[in-house]
């Protein structure tokens, strides 16, 4: 029974996006802005990258 439990976790894990578009706030075609909780602070963080650099993070 335990690898049906692990199956059912990674398929939920693999079939889901890695950030909320939510959390996206803004795309002027270069440049992604978006928003994450600092895990120090506990405050929401804004940072602003290029598409490139935000497709490498998410994978």
């Amino acid at each position: 029974m335990p690898r049906v439990k692990l199956i059912r976790y990674l398929t939920k894990y693999l079939s889901s996006l890695p950030i909320g578009l939510s959390r996206i706030v803004g795309y002027d075609g270069p440049q992604i802005k978006y928003y994450y909780q600092s895990y120090k602070t506990k405050l929401k963080m804004y940072e602003t990258v290029d598409a490139q650099v935000f497709a490498a993070r998410l994978v």
